[in-house]
C-alpha cells in the first residue's frame, strides 16, 4: 500500500510539472495621479452593480453605489439640504451579436427631450469605441449654432441645451455611450461630468 501511495504523489508531481503554468491573477485597478489626489481623503474600491462593476472613490459624504432600479450606478452626495443622487452610470441590455443601435429605444424613453425621437449614436473621434447621443437635422443645426463662439441658438427666445435629454449633448459635461467590456449584451451610458469624477469609468467591465 505504501508503495502504491508513493507511486501515486510521483505521479501527481509529474503531472504538475508538466501542467502549463497559470496566468497570475490580474492586479486591482489603481486610480490615476490627478483622481487621487483630488479625493486624496477618500477610501479607493470596487462597485457593483447589476452585474458589472466600476472603481471609485468612497469619501465620508460623497460616494458611488449601485442602483438597481436603474440600473446602473448613482453619485450619492450628502448636503445640509439633505442626501442627492444623480445617475452617473445607466446601463441598456441588447443581445451580445446585435450592435449599439439596438438599444436606442431604451435611451430615447429615458432620455426625453425635443429632439429625442431622432438623436442618434454619433462616435466620437477621439474616443474609439464610445459615442454620443446626438440631434440631427435640423436640431442638430440649431444645436451648432447654439454652442458655436457667440451663438445664439439662431435667436430662439428659450435656447434648448439638451435637445436629446439627459443622456445627450449639454452645455455641462459628457455623457458617452460605449459596450461594457467583457459584457457585449451591456451598453453604458456614463456621465462624464465636467471635472474629474470618483469613479473611473476605464474600470467598467462585467463582475466576476
Amino acid at each position: 500500500m505504501t508503495q502504491n501511495f508513493g507511486a501515486l504523489a510521483l505521479i501527481a508531481l509529474a503531472l504538475t510539472a508538466c501542467a502549463p503554468p497559470q496566468s497570475p491573477a490580474a492586479a486591482d485597478p489603481t486610480p490615476d495621479a490627478s483622481r487621487a489626489e483630488t479625493f486624496s481623503d477618500c477610501v479607493w474600491g470596487e462597485v457593483q452593480s447589476a452585474g458589472v462593476s466600476v472603481w471609485s472613490f468612497a469619501c465620508a459624504r460623497d460616494r458611488l453605489v449601485p442602483d438597481p432600479a436603474l440600473p446602473g450606478f448613482v453619485r450619492e452626495v450628502e448636503a445640509p439640504e439633505g442626501v442627492m443622487r444623480a445617475p452617473v452610470i445607466a446601463l441598456f441590455t441588447k443581445a451580445e451579436t446585435d450592435p449599439l443601435d439596438a438599444v436606442l429605444p431604451a435611451v430615447r424613453a429615458a432620455s426625453p427631450g425635443a429632439a429625442t425621437a431622432n438623436c442618434e449614436f454619433e462616435e466620437m473621434a477621439d474616443l474609439v469605441g464610445h459615442y454620443q447621443f446626438m440631434p440631427t437635422g435640423e436640431a442638430r443645426a440649431t444645436y451648432d449654432a447654439l454652442i458655436a463662439p457667440g451663438g445664439d441658438a439662431t435667436g430662439a427666445a428659450e435656447p434648448d441645451y439638451m435637445p436629446c435629454g439627459v443622456w445627450g449633448p449639454s452645455e455641462s459635461g459628457q455623457r458617452v455611450f460605449t459596450v461594457v467590456r467583457g459584457a457585449e449584451d451591456r451598453v453604458a451610458a456614463i456621465d462624464m461630468g465636467s471635472e474629474i469624477t470618483i469613479f473611473d469609468p476605464s474600470t467598467l467591465r462585467r463582475s466576476e
